[in-house]
């Protein structure tokens, strides 16, 4: 029912959460609607391949608007490099972008692997390359990168996924002018 689930959303965000998420994929109808984070086992099917692409940027922070420009620029190389996947839903996750795949496979190790394989590719050939030293650059002094790189997330391989809800607000950190919520 889109309309009561629009409503609770709303009713979620007004409650300033840090975020407001969905999954990805349909949970197991005995699962559904409980209050503990569902596992892979209780995911029913694979519906999408959910392509995750999120700027570099000190831990905690929201981004600013170049870094999330520099997350667009990987995610249109990914675009680019799956011509014969159509259709996406394409939404902006608060610090970076996504694209959701419609695909129709069963929630098993094959599917896994294969989704896995197909971040792994897109890591590769699409996403910026962060070097170790940039990273304990980055980390050790809170500063961004002087040039934003962004990078595919292939953690995304599980069935059991959640991503911020698009429309709601993604808190990290305290705002700021460069990186506001």
């Amino acid at each position: 029912d889109i309309p009561t689930a629009v409503q609770t959303a709303l009713e979620m965000e007004a409650e300033n959460p840090l975020g407001v998420y969905f999954g990805l994929n349909p949970v197991q109808p005995d699962f559904a609607g409980g209050v503990a984070f569902p596992k892979n086992a209780h995911i029913s099917e694979r519906l999408w391949l959910g392509i995750d692409v999120d700027p570099c940027r000190p831990s905690g922070t929201s981004s600013t608007e170049t870094e999330t420009a520099a997350a667009w620029a990987v995610l249109d190389r990914c675009l680019s490099t799956l011509p014969d996947l159509r259709n996406p839903v394409i939404g902006l996750s608060g610090n970076g972008w996504q694209a959701a795949h419609p695909i129709l496979l069963p929630n098993d190790e094959a599917s896994q692997g294969l989704v896995a394989t197909v971040l792994r590719i897109l890591a590769t050939r699409c996403g910026d390359q962060v070097t170790k030293e940039e990273m304990q650059e980055m980390t050790a002094t809170g500063q961004p990168l002087p040039v934003p790189k962004a990078t595919v997330g292939k953690e995304c391989h599980d069935a059991k996924r959640i991503w911020c809800l698009y429309g709601t607000t993604k808190r990290k950190g305290t705002p700021t002018v460069e990186r506001p919520h």
